[in-house]
């Protein structure tokens, strides 16, 4: 019954997004029965799917989709649809408004629904502005344009290969290229000096057909030469503020369609317009630091084929002896690979806790060591109370982990209980279980710091610190044996991308909540009335990195703090307090008289408003999410902080 339910719920979607009541389906209706149902429709249909049944599904699934059957698949079988009730509103994750203007040198309104469509999966209701056909370079070089009056946080430049006007075989191709390569360059700098949006631009992509065929990548002035050197130069040349990305062209089947340019002027094809809105939605998201920090995993026909707790440590499938064994091999290579560039993994397993690490200790195959993980959870209790235990251990939010495991069942129950967890069962062939989590864009990342690459070994320094402070005998004495170092400087051009990961990813010790591009950030280092600081700690265990920023705003008399952030990674340091000690310092030396701080409620930054009342400041509601703290420069007690140098 439950099947013949989904099927109808299927239909009524089906009626809604073709706007046709009389639709009628079934298991085996095509996607060529049903007159427009293309790669746009398909993704109206799954975000519908999506809503109906909780559910949270992702490119790789969605790509697949010929026929109701696929759609049917895509449901667990004994999921009901959800009825809009306030438990399951406090489930679903919170579109987040992003304006976008989308300039494209050829048809962009396709485009434009399916980046719609696409960025309701990840959370984005996009307000898409798009500029009339032909009037590309118009519109962005003319200050006035509305594509600039509308504010972008993001302008997406669609362009292609016929845009470069290459021919086959360029008489002096590295004459054309440099040429190309100032104009884009003069281009992105035009925009950058108009706005503060952050310039998505894919590669050029290859043409479809060319006479050249394989003469045009294997003689120095052939076309696809041509369009392959062009693309690395750009993106080695791409200022501050513009991600000259990858071409998803590889990824996307029939990616031209000479019919839909020849009678639409539309590039890519209808079939590739899911993969590029994907492609630009995972770039909005690492841009905007939203990518997960965390990646938790389950052992057994996860990291290695059968059960260790039966089968012992000689009997897993590990390692190329077997093509299953070489394929969760590579997955534990492709862990690791996340780990060296940021990413922190955990272990979530019901086993035998010694059985377990024996696993990575003994079998000559494991790719995969205890020390690449900052904790291992190996018990008989619920996954999902163990993800939470954690959280509490790393002191991140959930929001940040994604858990993949092979088990349905294991995996329904962290869904249930952890909704804010992205979860992906990789049940099935071990081969596709990277490209699962691959295709979730989940660890997209834009720019990799030496913060990221310490990252795992900064928490496993915590673990030290914690043990350390088990062992003395008061708080104080545990900090003042810590021999800290406190760093506070000026932000410059050479932080500027370690001051955007903090603004982007802090979310527990963050005043305002704003989410700022390097070009905004740069903005405060080169206005005289404005304050910018990046806060930096070291101590006997070893470098926590840049940790913390503030950034303020003055009309003289009164210094309004506009960014108060910190990482999670040195709270009850006091390094707050120092670093509202030193504001209030050059507040005064510069002659002002107050200092203002406008506080946003999010239901984690509790840290900050109790900070903020512990150094004295004043709070004056404004609504139930929104304060006002000020306090008197003249009225300022520094507060007493245990550090051993403080520059």
């Amino acid at each position: 019954m439950k099947k013949e339910a989904q099927l109808e719920q299927l239909r009524k979607i089906f009626c809604d997004v073709f706007d046709d009541d009389s639709l009628e389906i079934t298991e085996k209706t095509q996607k060529s029965d049903i007159p427009g149902w293309d790669s746009v429709e398909s993704v109206r249909i799954t975000v519908a799917i999506e809503e109906a049944y909780d559910l949270r599904l992702n490119m790789a699934e969605v790509a697949t989709i010929e026929s109701v059957g696929d759609l049917l698949d895509l449901i667990p079988s004994d999921r009901e649809s959800t009825p809009e009730t306030e438990s399951v509103a406090e489930h679903r994750t919170t579109t987040r408004p992003v304006p976008v203007t989308l300039a494209g040198t050829s048809t962009t309104t396709f485009l434009k629904d399916s980046l719609a469509a696409i960025g309701r999966q990840y959370g984005f209701d996009l307000d898409i502005y798009e500029t009339e056909y032909g009037c590309f370079h118009q519109a962005l070089l003319n200050a006035d344009s509305d594509l600039y009056q509308h504010q972008p946080k993001f302008v997406v430049l669609h362009t292609n290969w016929r845009d470069l006007g290459l021919p086959p075989f360029s008489d002096d191709s590295t004459t054309e290229i440099d040429r190309l390569v100032d104009e884009w360059i003069s281009l992105w700098n035009e925009i950058r000096a108009k706005s503060t949006a952050t310039i998505l631009q894919f590669a050029f992509d290859l043409p479809n057909h060319s006479s050249e065929g394989q003469l045009g990548w294997l003689i120095e002035c052939g076309r696809t030469r041509s369009i392959q050197k062009l693309n690395l130069a750009l993106a080695e040349s791409a200022p501050d503020g513009v991600f000259f990305l990858p071409s998803p062209q590889p990824l996307a089947n029939n990616w031209s369609d000479d019919r839909s340019w020849l009678s639409q002027r539309q590039h890519p094809s209808h079939q590739a317009l899911s993969h590029l809105s994907d492609s630009i939605c995972s770039a909005m998201q690492a841009a905007m630091g939203l990518t997960r920090k965390v990646l938790v995993l389950d052992l057994d026909n996860t990291l290695w084929g059968g059960v260790v707790g039966e089968v012992g440590v000689e009997g897993i499938d590990l390692g190329p002896t077997s093509a299953a064994g070489e394929a969760y091999q590579n997955f534990q290579r492709y862990a690791k690979e996340l780990k060296q560039r940021g990413v922190l993994l955990a272990v979530c397993s019901k086993n035998d806790l010694t059985r377990a690490k024996a696993a990575f200790e003994q079998h000559e195959s494991a790719l995969l060591e205890l020390s690449d993980f900052v904790d291992f959870q190996a018990n008989w209790k619920r996954k999902s109370d163990n993800i939470r235990r954690i959280a509490e251990n790393v002191n991140l939010g959930l929001d940040s982990f994604v858990f993949v495991d092979d088990s349905p069942n294991e995996c329904e129950e962290v869904k249930q209980a952890l909704p804010e967890v992205l979860t992906i069962c990789i049940e099935g062939d071990p081969s596709d279980i990277i490209k699962k989590v691959q295709s979730t864009g989940a660890f997209e990342a834009l720019s990799l710091s030496t913060e990221d690459k310490q990252r795992t070994d900064f928490y496993l320094q915590d673990k030290k610190r914690k043990q350390n402070a088990e062992n003395s005998i008061s708080y104080e004495s545990y900090l003042s044996g810590l021999n800290m170092e406190l760093t506070i400087a000026p932000l410059d051009k050479n932080k500027l991308k370690r001051a955007a990961q903090l603004v982007n990813k802090t979310n527990q010790f963050n005043l305002s909540l704003k989410r700022r591009t390097e070009a905004e950030l740069e903005q405060f280092i080169h206005s005289p009335d404005r304050y910018a600081r990046l806060v930096g700690l070291r101590d006997k265990f070893g470098d926590y990195g840049w940790v913390g920023l503030l950034l303020a705003e003055s009309d003289g008399a009164t210094w309004s703090i506009d960014t108060f952030i910190m990482s999670c990674r040195v709270f009850a340091r006091g390094v707050e307090n120092a670093m509202l000690n030193r504001i209030f310092a050059d507040a005064r030396e510069a002659g002002a008289r107050s200092i203002i701080a406008d506080y946003l409620q999010s239901g984690r930054n509790e840290l900050v408003r109790e900070c903020l009342l512990k150094n004295h400041f004043t709070e004056d509601r404004i609504d139930q999410e929104r304060s006002r703290f000020h306090h008197e420069v003249s009225a300022h007690q520094p507060q007493e902080t245990h550090f051993e140098r403080l520059l």
